[in-house]
């Protein structure tokens, strides 16, 4: 089935919810039991029976269904935040005394679990550059357990060789895990690339209105115990209203990214042949380091890139952004609304070299008219 047409499909069963087209809300803390028995066997693992509230429901059981069928995993797990899910990735995978091997492009709320939560409950952390391929392979340890992906990266877009990575790892039984948020399952398919774990922030393109934050884990059977274990024991669940919110932005998911996309690039490449633009970072472009990889691993493009400008320094990129009228200055990408951020590599890096004075300028391309957002680009860019 075309992915544009599951979208609308999946999670919903109007025969079993009284012709219903979406799936009810499931308000609940308390969930009854048919007979002494079932609750026996869901407290030894078995049946699909729901224990209590925040183990999930049938709300919750819809938004896994469909991201289950569209990433191709065998379970799926709901969480409070993009966050939570990451957290909840990388608990299921390593503990006290184990090595993680992390990207030096990673999102900067998952850089300050890691050091300041993470390492200070003995997990051993390597940092890498995203560019290493196959030579991860020589920063491997004895305890190395997991490998965390973020491709490309959210702030400076680097594409990682995902198979090349998954190729080595898995020859020592070293699980991947990866953000899959920017391209989302429309344009990447995280198991077919080696990926053991996919999380998403559903907050983005998959709610896609700002109006929600939810996180998901996926995986296949292999590794559903582990993650599953962690959920139980940390209660990250999301609430039953953002869950059907979540349901909702899902139906037009495919739409919505395309549009992104078709914007995205025609702005992007717009600011590509700007006289005063130094460069764009954005894989969909040929003149990106990371555009083979890109080209090779994924079918479409996010709303989300980067640019540098000619000898900018902070208070040029203030005039700049503050000279935006469509544009909001905020954190978050993936709603319909266009925001932008600002900010200095080399201050969050610790694997990578990058230019001390370098300003990257982050765009968040929403569903406005391309010509108008780059009418205010222009506009700014003269201020």
């Amino acid at each position: 089935m075309n992915m544009k047409t599951q979208v609308t499909s999946l999670g919903r069963h109007p025969a079993s919810n009284s012709g219903s087209v979406n799936p009810p809300v499931h308000h609940t803390s308390t969930l009854i039991f048919s007979n002494f028995r079932q609750m026996r066997d869901y407290e030894q693992g078995k049946g699909t029976h729901h224990g209590y509230g925040r183990h999930g429901n049938a709300t919750v059981d819809a938004l896994c269904e469909a991201i289950i069928q569209l990433e191709g995993a065998d379970r799926c797990f709901i969480t409070s935040s993009g966050l939570s899910a990451t957290i909840l990735a990388i608990q299921s995978c390593v503990g006290a005394g184990d090595h993680l091997l992390v990207t030096d492009s990673i999102y900067g709320s998952t850089r300050k679990y890691v050091m300041k939560e993470l390492m200070r409950y003995g997990v051993d952390v390597t940092f890498y550059d995203p560019l290493i391929g196959a030579g991860i392979e020589a920063l491997f340890k004895p305890n190395t357990k997991a490998i965390y992906v973020e491709s490309p990266g959210s702030l400076t877009f680097e594409v990682q060789d995902i198979p090349a990575i998954a190729k080595v790892a898995h020859a020592r039984d070293i699980l991947i895990i990866a953000d899959n948020t920017w391209a989302t399952p429309v344009f990447l398919q995280p198991f077919e690339l080696g990926i053991d774990l996919s999380i998403q922030s559903v907050t983005k393109y998959i709610a896609g209105h700002s109006d929600l934050v939810m996180g998901a884990v996926s995986c296949k059977h292999a590794h559903a115990k582990l993650v599953e274990d962690v959920f139980l024991h940390t209660g990250v669940c999301a609430g039953a209203d953002n869950v059907y919110l979540a349901l909702r932005g899902l139906r037009s998911l495919v739409v919505r990214l395309k549009e992104h996309e078709r914007s995205a690039l025609k702005i992007a490449q717009w600011l590509e042949s700007h006289a005063k633009v130094k460069r764009v970072l954005y894989p969909a472009l040929p003149s990106d380091p990371g555009h083979a990889l890109w080209k090779r691993d994924m079918t479409g493009a996010a709303s989300l890139f980067a640019f540098e400008l000619h000898h900018a320094d902070e208070a040029i990129v203030e005039a700049f952004i503050n000279s935006l009228h469509h544009f909001g200055i905020g954190y978050s990408w993936g709603g319909y609304e266009s925001l932008v951020i600002a900010y200095q590599p080399a201050a969050q890096r610790v694997a990578t070299t990058w230019d001390k004075d370098c300003w990257l300028i982050r765009l968040a391309i929403g569903l406005e008219d391309a010509d108008e957002l780059i009418a205010d680009l222009e506009k700014a860019l003269n201020s």
